[in-house]
């Protein structure tokens, strides 16, 4: 049991060490507002890449889809795009 509260306190003071040392290195980047705002940009792009490649698989999907009404597949297509916009706004243009 000491053990393992020894093995904890030295994986969480080691994490400690790391956050440390990430929050001197963000803070002495002296990023200008622009720049964190790309950084968050790619961020969650990168966050949502999942998401985005199972939207656009679905998209394919409707389209392709012979047995749904065109009507009702464009539907959902709009509706799936919407979402892809709202995860990547480049996706807008």
């Amino acid at each position: 049991e000491h053990a393992a509260l020894n093995t904890a306190e030295t994986a969480r003071e080691q994490e400690l060490d790391l956050l440390r040392h990430q929050v001197k290195e963000i803070t002495s980047a002296n990023l200008s507002a622009e720049e964190e705002m790309q950084i968050e940009s790619r961020y969650r792009l990168a966050n949502n890449s999942r998401r985005l490649i199972e939207i656009a698989s679905a998209v394919a999907t409707q389209l392709s889809e012979a047995d749904e009404a065109i009507l009702s597949q464009l539907a959902e297509t709009q509706k799936l795009l919407r979402e892809l916009e709202k995860l990547d706004p480049a996706m807008a243009s």
